[in-house]
């Protein structure tokens, strides 16, 4: 048992010896018997992994003591980053959920009413990247619970104070929370992220979509055709770059209007048509079984959500890498260069089909013209995105300028 604790700490704390900027602080929280909110807290200072050993070896056997997961620099203030994520289970994980899922958890623990499961990330990410990991993290896990719920206030809590192992839980008569399981398995953030990235788009009437699309489905909602209208529905609501999370609450919405019983089932096949399904024929599917599809109106992407003024940093970064490559070509080629690696305006570029026009054009200024001329009289965008737009071209400009010593008006 020793042995497991040691790699407990080990696995939780660390990394974040090396993240941290100054002292750190653990938190240490004793429940009073007969008491449901009260804590004795105490914050412990640690240089090394051996205080750490010190603190939860002394809390053996003693009633409701929890730490804090994540290290403090003081009361209020937290480590900056995170190589941990935990997800709380209320109720049972039976032998299938292992067999099932393919994010298999670092470390499971017995908790108050079910268990805490922790996944060991490759690399340290933002507290920010963290709150997105740990809710995608979540809702797998979710989908593949025979019975158990998953508690999201605990598992995207990053301040959150969980049980110490071989402490006793008094709500659960004295039970003594226990490490079942430790492994190697970690998570790559990275491709958790771009995911979460690359699936962004809301729906902008999220109601009278519902609406609309119960509606349509309407009579065609029954066994026998339920699994493939929400495979060809996951696959249409992925292809228009939608958040899991809507995407989620839109097969939740329509399982329950229909009284479908197999929910986890339907849930199961979002999931693997998000993360696993490469190339879905979602409207050769969905027509089968749907004939009025104005809700489709609905889903059209708002670009402008995707870009603000803040992001124009990154062509800023990305002319300075490629001045000294550019000086003696086209300045074409830096305004194409910079669009192309700037993945929202190089989507609709392309969706346009007007990345030719940088083909066609030889003067940098007239490049500014054409895009701006064709921006302004398109109806397909918002004040807002050719302004940003306009931003962009205006800050190419500059670059222009110093390269050929002369003014250049926009």
């Amino acid at each position: 048992m020793e042995m497991k604790i040691d790699k407990f700490i080990n696995f939780v704390f660390a990394e974040q010896f090396k993240i941290k900027r100054k002292e750190v602080f653990i938190d240490i929280r004793t429940r009073k018997l007969g008491k449901k909110e009260f804590f004795e807290r105490k914050l412990f200072p640690v240089s090394k992994l051996e205080d750490i050993y010190h603190i939860f070896y002394k809390q053996a056997y003693i009633s409701d003591v929890y730490y804090g997961v994540h290290f403090r620099y003081s009361e209020r203030e937290y480590i900056e980053e995170s190589d941990i994520v935990y997800v709380d289970v209320d109720g049972s994980i039976d032998q299938e959920f292992f067999n099932k899922t393919k994010i298999i958890p670092t470390i499971v623990q017995t908790s108050n009413s079910g268990f805490h499961l922790y996944f060991k990330l490759e690399n340290p990410v933002s507290k920010a990247d963290w709150l997105i990991i740990s809710k995608i993290v979540a809702n797998y896990i979710e989908i593949y619970l025979a019975s158990g719920k998953i508690d999201y206030q605990v598992s995207s809590d990053f301040a959150r104070i969980l049980r110490i192992p071989n402490t006793l839980n008094s709500k659960k008569n004295f039970f003594q929370v226990k490490i079942l399981n430790i492994s190697e398995n970690r998570i790559n953030p990275f491709k958790v992220l771009g995911f979460a990235k690359n699936y962004s788009g809301e729906i902008e009437n999220l109601d009278e979509f519902l609406h609309l699309l119960t509606k349509s489905l309407d009579g065609s909602y029954t066994k026998g055709n339920r699994n493939n209208i929400v495979f060809g529905l996951s696959g249409l609501l992925k292809k228009k770059k939608i958040k899991f999370d809507i995407a989620k609450e839109v097969i939740n919405y329509i399982t329950d209007y229909f009284h479908d019983e197999e929910k986890n089932s339907r849930l199961r096949v979002l999931y693997r048509t998000y993360y696993e399904v490469q190339n879905v024929k979602a409207f050769s599917i969905l027509k089968e079984y749907i004939k009025d599809f104005s809700f489709l109106d609905l889903l059209e992407r708002n670009y402008s959500e995707e870009i603000n003024l803040g992001e124009i940093k990154i062509i800023n970064d990305l002319t300075r890498r490629r001045l000294l490559l550019v000086r003696r070509k086209s300045l074409i080629t830096l305004a194409y260069f910079c669009i192309v690696e700037f993945t929202p305006i190089r989507e609709f570029f392309v969706r346009m089909k007007i990345v030719d026009i940088f083909k066609k054009v030889r003067q940098f200024e007239n490049t500014i013209f054409y895009i701006s001329d064709f921006l302004y009289n398109s109806h397909l965008l918002n004040e807002n995105f050719y302004k940003t737009f306009l931003e962009i071209m205006k800050r190419l400009c500059f670059y222009h300028k110093n390269l050929n010593k002369k003014e250049v008006i926009v």
